[in-house]
């Protein structure tokens, strides 16, 4: 049951339904006012129509809530708010303008570092500053990086590393669920608390609805762990709220991080089989940039908590380690508070830049024209251009819009490729051996401009050649959904299918 309330294709259907039940009422019990009714509503869903076509989203995006506004107006307006705008609680969005703690004041930008970018690559040093003046979020030189291609090396270093905190550990998850892997973390977690270490968790409250019991918090907190549950589900309606947090950080006494793609939950390690294998990716960061993963945890902990802690104490740590260490980190974040959709541009400045290759995998594939646009470009340049999806689907809807995408990326020699396997639920994008990203950022509308999402762009970091070797190792193991496998696998039902729900994708 629940997993049918949390379906947003669900709520599509039921709003639907209900348009078709108030029409059938009216003219049943109170057709002499059915007129009027009808009036009222066309106005109404007028006025929020053209709120929709002044909103700065792209087109694809206005186009389904239009439509659903003209044709089934009541559905439409419901829509319009849990699909188009980004709502939070009046109470949070004052927390969050009113708090004395934000990534601008405490933004602190080397200016050596920028300087020496600049010189080696400025083509680099403006997508750099790109992330640095939208996110107040800096490059960092230097730091030591490490790609796991996936779950299970992940983990294993991770629990290493939260073994060794001496004064802090701060974990941010969309999904934390039941079984042995938190089962493991906790156990950590529980001895840090008695060792003096401080400890604060924060799970996404709709990611963990179905993973973890009610009040869990509660529980934590009995633990000994401070806890925060982000946008707490109340009334039920907000089961189709926006703006989730689907950031995956984890900071160890500010001298150690990780992001990627990866929640804490069985599934990730391939305890737990669901989709075939799981394929997912993360990254760890040693060094300076762990700082910025503090600051984006730090933020969002005060936008509920909404204290005036001194937080310095936790951004001010000497920086003493033995690692290898080469290029260029910068940790960036995408927030729905902020008007400008800056994980998606920091995707389009990479594909813009490219010369030789982009390689790409994603579990969701729902891309704006401007973005489609791109890629034709690149590959009409010459550029090698790759995306890895799932074969096996978590979604079928999802899965069914991600395909639909093939027939226009093959006339422009754009592969799109299945992992046999399982379902890829990794997030990275590579660039010409030179710049890639690794994160938590899907290649569709919710994570583009609804989720409160995290990355880190990587420049001549030795992590890149790590990166570059999963995708060799990943194309042997796929599909090409070319021509002929469409012919064979594509039926006229699911072909339409892909494009009707292409069309409403923004709103799922």
């Amino acid at each position: 049951m629940h997993k049918i309330l949390l379906n947003r294709l669900s709520v599509v259907l039921f709003l639907l339904l209900l348009q078709v039940a108030i029409i059938v009422w009216f003219i049943k019990e109170a057709a002499e006012y059915y007129v009027i009714f009808n009036v009222v509503i066309m106005l109404i869903s007028i006025v929020f129509a053209v709120k929709a076509f002044r909103n700065k989203l792209p087109a694809n995006t206005k186009i389904p809530i239009i439509m659903l506004l003209i044709v089934f107006p009541i559905s439409g307006i419901f829509l319009y708010y849990f699909s188009l705008e980004n709502r939070m609680r009046k109470k949070l969005v004052k927390n969050y303008k009113n708090q004395t703690f934000t990534l601008e004041s405490l933004y602190i930008e080397n200016k050596a570092i920028r300087k020496q970018l600049l010189q080696e690559n400025k083509e680099i040093y403006h997508q750099s500053q790109y992330i640095a003046n939208t996110t107040y979020l800096p490059a960092y030189a230097d730091n030591y990086t490490e790609f796991f291609d996936d779950g299970k090396p992940f983990f294993d270093s991770l629990l290493q590393d939260l073994k060794q905190a001496k004064h802090f550990i701060f974990l941010e998850f969309f999904i934390i669920g039941k079984g042995a892997l938190w089962a493991s973390v906790l156990d950590i977690l529980k001895q840090k608390v008695k060792e003096g270490v401080e400890v604060r968790v924060i799970y996404d409250d709709i990611g963990s609805f179905k993973t973890l019991p009610d009040k869990y918090d509660k529980k934590l907190e009995k633990m000994g762990i401070h806890c925060v549950v982000f946008n707490p589900i109340s009334p039920t309606i907000s089961l189709i709220h926006n703006n989730r947090d689907h950031k995956k950080i984890v900071v160890i006494d500010g001298k150690v991080s990780y992001t990627g793609g990866l929640n804490i939950a069985d599934e990730y390690i391939n305890l737990k089989k669901r989709f075939g294998h799981w394929k997912d990716a993360g990254i760890k960061i040693v060094g300076d940039a762990t700082k910025s993963f503090t600051l984006m945890f730090l933020e969002t902990w005060h936008y509920f908590k909404n204290s005036s802690e001194d937080c310095s104490i936790y951004l001010n740590i000497p920086q003493h380690f033995s690692e290898p260490s080469s290029g260029y980190v910068q940790p960036y974040c995408g927030d729905p508070m902020n008007e400008t959709p800056v994980t998606r541009n920091v995707y389009l400045n990479m594909i813009q830049s490219a010369q030789n290759y982009i390689y790409i995998t994603t579990p969701y594939l729902a891309l704006d024209q401007e973005f489609l646009e791109a890629l034709f470009a690149a590959s009409n340049r010459g550029v090698d251009v790759r995306i890895v999806v799932p074969h096996i689907c978590d979604k079928k809807y999802i899965f069914y819009v991600t395909e639909s995408y093939a027939k226009e990326l093959i006339p422009h020699r754009i592969k799109l490729y299945e992992y046999m396997p399982g379902f890829v639920h990794s997030k990275t994008l590579l660039v010409d051996d030179k710049i890639g990203t690794v994160g938590t950022v899907n290649f569709d509308y919710r994570s583009f401009y609804h989720n409160y999402e995290c990355g880190v762009l990587l420049y001549k970091t030795t992590s890149i050649d790590a990166i570059k070797k999963d995708f060799q190792t990943l194309f042997p193991k796929c599909v090409e959904v070319n021509e002929k496998y469409m012919q064979k696998h594509f039926t006229p039902w699911r072909r339409f299918l892909g494009e009707v729900y292409k069309i409403f994708s923004p709103l799922f």
